[in-house]
């Protein structure tokens, strides 16, 4: 089970540490992803996201979290499983070449891609938050049956 985290201020100070609540937060949720964890954080530091990785469906480093969609329109957080992810990269994603084996990237660029109507094809258990750099603006989602607690 991942973790994941994240704050968004309306204002910060000069000398603000950016990285001191997201690291706090990794340390908290350690116990639920031993095998990693990333950081990220805006530009303007009013707002980062923090992940820690519990790997299980693609292992390799390159589906490290925070995840950036390819087009680099888009980061995500997740924590769950995205049970019918392959069906959706052969219906969705023709000529798509992906950089992982993983849910986390079809969710990401599936999002980037269709919108958030995205979401209505997807079948699983999850919480994630998506930026948009474009809009700067922050999206957070969870399963129907809310499997994965989502508190903001």
């Amino acid at each position: 089970m991942c973790g994941i985290g994240g704050y968004l201020f309306n204002k910060v100070e000069d000398n603000f540490d950016a990285f001191s609540p997201l690291n706090l937060m990794i340390q908290r949720m350690s116990n639920r992803g031993p095998d990693g964890n990333g950081k990220w954080l805006s530009d303007c530091k009013m707002a980062g996201f923090c992940h820690t990785r519990l790997a299980v469906i693609d292992v390799n480093d390159r589906s490290r979290q925070p995840m950036t969609s390819l087009c680099g329109g888009y980061m995500i957080v997740f924590n769950g499983e995205i049970y019918n992810y392959k069906e959706l990269k052969k219906q969705f994603f023709n000529n798509f070449i992906f950089r992982t084996n993983g849910d986390t990237e079809v969710l990401v660029e599936g999002i980037e891609k269709y919108g958030f109507e995205f979401l209505n094809n997807v079948r699983g258990f999850y919480s994630f938050a998506v930026y948009n750099y474009e809009k700067n603006t922050i999206f957070l989602a969870k399963d129907l049956f809310g499997k994965k607690p989502l508190f903001y």
